[in-house]
């Protein structure tokens, strides 16, 4: 294997890939990056080379009903992001306590 040369699709600046990178991605099955080392790493931590989503495509975050009950040992206050049905609702100590052995 030759070193190649591929243009980034983020920056449109040409970069090199090795012989030694070329071996490692085929013994994996990767395919070939499109965009280069910094590239990559911004768009990994999210940062401009990142496709920008519409607003319009964006979907609203909804927050979820919650539910106040009482511990059934110690009855503290619990609020739960499910409801309670017919379940013993415990506080994390008391449930801690109940299935430490």
């Amino acid at each position: 294997m030759e070193d190649v040369q591929i243009t980034c699709s983020a920056c449109k600046k040409p970069f090199v890939f090795r012989a030694s990178e070329q071996a490692y991605y085929a013994q994996r099955g990767f395919q070939f990056p499109k965009r280069c080392k910094p590239c990559r790493q911004a768009r990994r931590r999210g940062g401009t080379s990142r496709k920008l989503v519409s607003p319009s495509l964006r979907r609203e975050r909804v927050p979820r009903p919650t539910h106040t009950v009482a511990c059934a040992d110690c009855g503290r206050e619990v609020t739960l992001v499910f409801p309670p049905g017919e379940r013993t609702i415990r506080c994390p100590d008391c449930f801690c306590a109940a299935h430490a052995g």
